[in-house]
């Protein structure tokens, strides 16, 4: 429906030697445009993701305990990014995680961040839009991420620890 509003306005402005009328001010948008949602934040940053991604071996090098980097980013953490399947295990957020910060993926790292931790905010759009500000990790350069097999790791560490080198 197409709704118009007035609003008048009255000024007491001694200056003025007119005659004080009210200013009326019709408009049927309200106040302005409403605010950008989170993803239309998201999509007015620069990323790092290449046009041809999903072809190409994912950064996370999912394979690389085996020597092979053969698994792509379609098959391994594109997924996980465009939200289509959630990580079942430390081991999917981490690597998940790792190749988003090489591809400069803000909401993946927003929404895969505990609550508990210090760097969680609870207005996601402010948060990214510090992200984004504050380079995202624009300055590193991303080499590799090596987990760990489970024989490799401190015979104290639970399940819950990841090592990243």
């Amino acid at each position: 429906s197409n709704h118009n509003t007035i609003i008048s306005i009255s000024s007491n402005n001694n200056n003025n030697n007119k005659k004080n009328k009210p200013t009326t001010a019709s408009t049927n948008r309200g106040f302005g445009l409403p605010p950008p949602t989170f993803q239309e934040v998201l999509a007015g940053f620069k990323t790092r993701l290449p046009p041809n991604a999903a072809s190409q071996p994912c950064p996370c090098c999912s394979n690389s305990n085996s020597g092979s980097t053969s698994t792509t980013y379609g098959d391994c953490c594109q997924p996980y990014h465009l939200g289509e399947q959630q990580c079942e295990s430390p081991r999917s957020v981490l690597k998940s995680r790792y190749t988003a910060f090489c591809f400069r993926n803000i909401g993946h790292i927003i929404a895969t961040t505990n609550p508990q931790c210090r760097d969680y905010q609870q207005d996601k759009i402010a948060w990214a839009k510090d992200l984004d500000k504050t380079g995202m990790f624009d300055s590193f350069e991303f080499v590799e991420l090596n987990i760990l097999d489970k024989e490799q790791q401190d015979s104290t560490d639970d399940d819950n620890t990841a090592y990243i080198k």
